[in-house]
């Protein structure tokens, strides 16, 4: 959302970029930095197409930006629907008159090349000026080659009533011999008392999504944000921080459903461990603090993310923020085998700030 000023999410497929760059000869890095010609200050994230590692989608805002030069030039530009009738606006959503969009976008490519985009649209009352009535997940499959629209996007969040629903995160199960090849994945913070981590998944190409379920716990805090990675054998793996911009120890926590999506649906069934992870927001909004005439709030420090290992089961890997008293924040990573227990995290990073850590393995391990 927009309010979150200094949340930018992670380009984890993007980094994988910087592999097939190095591995393939005919690629060649670039000397300067490649805009997207995407503008805004929304989050940002990017996937690579696995059956033609050339072909990038980079998202921002409502809009999705594709190259097929590995990054060198981005020639198309897909803006999403984000206009009643489509989408349509459900009966559930009392007082809702108008979309607008809220960004938040999530991209992801499926083992057959197929683009999906997750994103937030406002639901807007009548008034002058409208006020927000909430905010809805939406998905929205794109033919990367022709960069047209497919289908209509889809609602995930449910259409009972609307919801504060946000940071919505989407992945594809993208192993050509996973058993659940292709099923698609959104984790996101749904914002009522108490904050909860919301799933949803489709088992037909986005077609249809099931009912969202909470899969945080009560007692766990403001569990915001999430975010999803698959393994290769199928295995889903969830992380998300409670406590947020809360107590000292504040817990980062990893979820693992072992079938499909079918435990994390039921709410019950999948795994679950944590560790400590205390970040502190930083906010400054007031003149008389310690950053004098500054104003702005790092709740987006406390962004996680798990990245399966490519060719050791069930090893994942989880980088996240924390900040002992005596420093802002420092990046850290943990590895597992789950259900065992997480090994005791291990500094990366010696920044004084650091806002969103970020990573991404080689297809090699």
């Amino acid at each position: 959302m927009k309010y979150c000023l200094g949340v930018f999410r992670s380009v984890r497929a993007l980094l994988a970029i910087l592999t097939f760059w190095c591995l393939l000869p005919t690629a060649s890095l670039a000397a300067t930095d490649v805009s997207t010609g995407l503008g805004g200050n929304e989050p940002t994230t990017a996937a690579v197409n696995p059956l033609s590692p050339n072909m990038i989608a980079v998202a921002r805002g409502l809009s999705v930006a594709i190259s097929t030069d590995f990054g060198v030039t981005f020639p198309t530009t897909v803006p999403m629907p984000n206009t009643a009738p489509n989408p349509p606006i459900p009966a559930g959503f009392v007082g809702v008159v108008a979309w607008q969009g809220c960004g938040d976008p999530s991209v992801t490519f499926d083992s057959q090349g197929q683009l999906f985009m997750s994103y937030l649209l406002c639901g807007l009352d009548n008034a002058v000026p409208a006020n927000i009535l909430g905010y809805a997940v939406f998905v929205q499959q794109v033919n990367a080659a022709t960069g047209a629209t497919v289908g209509n996007p889809v609602l995930v969040s449910g259409n009972a009533a609307i919801n504060f629903d946000d940071k919505e995160w989407i992945v594809a199960d993208a192993t050509p011999d996973s058993p659940f090849q292709d099923n698609l994945y959104v984790v996101w913070t749904r914002l009522v008392a108490p904050w909860q981590v919301m799933f949803s998944r489709s088992t037909d190409g986005g077609a249809n999504w099931s009912a969202p379920t909470q899969i945080s716990a009560g007692g766990e805090g403001n569990v915001w944000p999430s975010h999803i990675a698959t393994a290769p054998n199928g295995d889903i793996y969830v992380t998300y921080h409670g406590d947020t911009c809360g107590s000292s120890t504040a817990q980062m926590f990893v979820l693992r459903d072992s079938n499909g999506g079918a435990q994390l649906q039921a709410g019950a069934g999948f795994q679950k461990t944590s560790f400590t992870s205390a970040v502190t927001c930083n906010y400054q909004g007031a003149l008389a603090t310690i950053a004098a005439n500054t104003q702005f709030w790092m709740q987006g420090a406390n962004q996680g993310f798990v990245i399966p290992d490519p060719v050791r089961p069930g090893q994942i890997y989880v980088v996240v923020n924390d900040s002992p008293p005596s420093r802002l924040t420092e990046a850290y990573w943990s590895s597992s085998r789950l259900p065992a227990a997480l090994v005791s995290p291990r500094r990366v990073s010696h920044h004084v700030i650091t806002r969103l850590p970020s990573w991404s393995l080689a297809p090699v391990g």
